[in-house]
């Protein structure tokens, strides 16, 4: 596998990411940076609050209305924030894929290689 950097840098920036692709890496991946921890944080912080008063509310016998609404809370929040980032992570991994094929077929494991070789030394 010989791949010169600027052979995998016009491949890569061929199938550049599209902007929600971005946005769910920018704030919702493990390597996301503390500043911007701050989205992920609300959304871990409110799911576990909803998910706290609702078992809360069962143990002390709340009125059910309340812990329904709770309960459809924290439904409605996973609802969309879960299937929403497979999508992210799905449309990350299509672009791989191209960027792959485009570079003549080569492993998951090289691109990998690759990327870490050539993307980590020009940030």
């Amino acid at each position: 596998m010989e791949i010169s950097k600027q052979a995998f840098i016009e491949a890569y920036n061929a199938y550049p990411p599209n902007a929600f692709t971005k946005f769910a890496f920018k704030y919702f991946s493990g390597e996301t940076s503390k500043s911007d921890k701050w989205l992920m944080n609300i959304f871990v912080g409110i799911l576990v609050l909803l998910f706290l008063f609702g078992f809360i509310g069962t143990i002390m016998n709340w009125d059910s209305a309340i812990i329904k609404s709770l309960t459809y809370g924290f439904f409605a929040i996973l609802a969309i924030l879960v299937p929403s980032l497979f999508v992210a992570v799905f449309m990350n991994n299509w672009r791989i894929r191209k960027i792959r094929k485009k570079l003549g077929g080569i492993s998951k494991s090289d691109y990998n290689f690759l990327s870490d070789k050539y993307l980590l030394s020009t940030h």
